[in-house]
C-alpha cells in the first residue's frame, strides 16, 4: 500500500539538513519551532540508521502540505528556494515512524524519481489535481 507524503528536497533527492547547510537557510526560531528527529522520536543516531531495510531509500517528510508549511518559515522557504530546494509529493512504501509534526518514510524507488514538484506557497497547491 502506497502512502502520499510531502517533502523538501533538491534535484538529487536530498533534503535540506545536509551537514553544514542548515546554517544557510534556518531562521532564528527554527529550533524552537521544530524538534529534531532524535528529540521527536526519542531515538539515537545509531538506532535511526537501523530503521531502513536493505534496498530501501528514505528520509524525513510530512503527512500534509500544512505540516510542511508550518515547519518552514517564510524566510526559510525563500532561502531554500534560492539554494535549489523545492517541495515535492511522492508515494512511499511505508511510514516507519510518525509524530504529530513529521514522519520517517521508506521507499524502494530513489527519492529523486517519481516525484511531483509543487509550488512553495500553499495557496498555489489548491490547483494541483492530487491536493487533498
Amino acid at each position: 500500500m502506497s502512502v502520499r507524503i510531502y517533502r523538501v528536497q533538491d534535484v538529487e533527492g536530498r533534503g535540506p539538513y545536509k551537514p553544514g547547510l542548515s546554517d544557510r537557510w534556518t531562521d532564528a526560531h527554527h529550533e524552537d519551532r521544530n524538534p529534531s528527529i532524535f528529540e521527536d522520536f526519542n531515538i539515537s543516531p545509531s538506532e535511526l540508521k537501523k530503521l531502513w531495510r536493505e534496498g530501501e531509500n528514505g528520509g524525513f517528510a510530512f503527512r500534509t502540505q500544512q505540516s510542511l508549511q508550518s515547519w518552514f518559515g517564510m524566510v526559510e522557504r525563500l532561502r531554500l528556494e534560492e539554494l535549489g530546494y523545492f517541495v515535492v509529493t511522492m508515494l512511499v512504501d511505508r511510514i516507519i515512524l510518525e509524530s504529530d509534526r513529521q514522519l520517517i518514510f521508506a521507499r524502494i524507488r530513489p527519492l529523486r524519481l517519481g516525484v511531483i514538484k509543487l509550488p512553495w506557497h500553499a495557496e498555489e497547491w489548491a490547483g494541483w489535481h492530487g491536493c487533498e
